[in-house]
């Protein structure tokens, strides 16, 4: 099976915000690192959860590309819900009751998608912390 890949794309931003992360190297970094943090929390309120493994094993890193940093959210592969993780991204099933548990502790909607939706749901809140810490 392959596996699914989600980025946050910094070329969706304006032209001057992508000259100022090229000239500042290390607040990108910074920028990503508090984004992907931000997008993990939010990915693992959005998760269903049977027995907590996927929720728990939500992982976020920063990847240094030539000229840009991408702030990525997984599952690693050697972890116990690597098998079901893309499954129940992107298949459809029933919430069982500890989903609806964590849906109303949350105040979320818990269930499929919840990477992309956490991306999603977000780019307003991402354009800002990137802003914040870049200082633009």
């Amino acid at each position: 099976m392959a596996k699914t890949l989600f980025r946050f794309n910094t070329r969706q931003l304006s032209a001057s915000v992508q000259r100022e992360l090229l000239a500042q190297p290390f607040r990108v970094r910074r920028a990503m690192d508090a984004v992907g943090g931000f997008l993990n929390s939010e990915a693992k309120d959005l998760a269903p959860v049977d027995e907590g493994f996927l929720t728990a094993e939500i992982s976020n890193d920063t990847v240094r590309h030539r000229k840009s940093c991408a702030a990525v959210i997984y599952v690693p592969a050697n972890a116990a819900s690597s098998e079901y993780a893309i499954p129940m991204h992107e298949g459809v099933y029933d919430l069982g009751p500890k989903s609806l548990d964590k849906q109303t502790k949350v105040g979320k909607p818990v269930g499929k998608k919840f990477i992309t939706r956490a991306l999603d749901g977000h780019r307003d809140d991402i354009v800002g912390i990137i802003k914040s810490e870049v200082k633009i």
